[in-house]
């Protein structure tokens, strides 16, 4: 019978539970059982929402909020400052995602060159980002859209064209899908 309580207290009352605690008033004329046993066997535990939302109730403490945006921050920040490597040293990129003799040339060096400074940028804003991550969450949704949709857009346009090998390119596409789905949710989240 213990154990049966601790799990009640534990997971929260089921909708007949509550109808039942309901009933009883108590002393002050408030809704709620009125004797102690009764009292600690319907309770609701403090962090379960056993109703709609009210403006005083959230979904997650802030700070779950903050750790969940920081987290956000920090495996974008590291995405980005990855995908320098393949964009400085050109044998490591056609390594990861095939391609030939296009990556020597000056002209592709040189675009090479100009996209690693925005990358790099990108990695230091986002680092800037985590520091603060509430107050700083909307650059969230603009590195979904457009650094990642274009990213993911240039990457299939080029897999298309037979530039890069699309089977290489699957876990690069799988793990920004997952990143802009877990950052457009925690954006969501954090909002009171």
């Amino acid at each position: 019978e213990g154990t049966r309580n601790h799990l009640r207290i534990s997971f929260g009352m089921t909708s007949i539970e509550r109808r039942r605690a309901s009933i009883f008033r108590n002393d002050e004329g408030r809704q709620g059982p009125t004797d102690r046993t009764v009292r600690s066997r319907y309770r609701t535990p403090r962090w379960r929402v056993a109703g709609p939302l009210s403006q005083d109730d959230t979904l997650l403490s802030p700070e779950t909020d903050t750790l969940l945006l920081r987290i956000a921050f920090l495996v974008a920040a590291l995405t980005d400052g990855l995908a320098l490597v393949p964009m400085l040293m050109p044998r490591v990129g056609s390594a990861l995602f095939g391609g030939g003799s296009s990556r020597a040339t000056p002209e592709y060096r040189y675009a090479m060159n100009l996209a690693a400074a925005l990358m790099a940028g990108w990695t230091v804003l986002l680092f800037w980002g985590a520091a603060q991550p509430i107050e700083r969450r909307d650059i969230l949704l603009i590195a979904v859209c457009p650094s990642i949709l274009g990213i993911a857009l240039a990457t299939a346009s080029a897999a298309r064209a037979g530039i890069i090998e699309t089977r290489r390119m699957l876990p690069l596409w799988i793990h920004l899908a997952l990143l802009s789905g877990y950052c457009l949710i925690v954006y969501a989240l954090s909002f009171r």
